[in-house]
């Protein structure tokens, strides 16, 4: 059996790499959490629409797009979590026709820790 004091070091060089790649992420950031950098929205039988939210929201305000009622699609989104875990993250969804509001819905998306890969689902 290993002793505990030759067991640390690793735990701790192990826990100062992931703080390490954890700071590099939260100072490419401007203090958000979590930070949704991309949604695709995916119809079969269709290109996917990509929608970058990087940039400024002004290009997507200007380019809309429009899904036709009874349409099935699936929406992917890509997004970092920053410093701290986050759990019971949520997506809503809110669809309107003519600016009036017809439905919101809700899903759980789960419970994520800290990484400098973005998160993909």
């Amino acid at each position: 059996m290993k002793s505990l004091f030759a067991v640390l070091p690793a735990l701790w060089i192990a826990n100062v790499i992931v703080l390490a790649a954890i700071k590099e992420v939260e100072g490419s950031r401007n203090g958000e959490n979590v930070v949704v950098e991309k949604m695709s929205l995916v119809v079969a039988g269709r290109p996917d629409v990509d929608l970058d939210l990087t940039g400024s929201l002004d290009n997507l305000v200007s380019q809309p797009f429009t899904i036709k009622e009874g349409a099935e699609y699936r929406i992917k989104i890509m997004f970092r979590v920053n410093y701290e875990i986050v759990s019971g993250l949520k997506y809503f969804q809110v669809t309107s026709r003519k600016g009036i509001r017809e439905d919101r819905n809700s899903f759980m998306v789960g419970s994520y820790g800290p990484k400098p890969d973005p998160i993909r689902i």
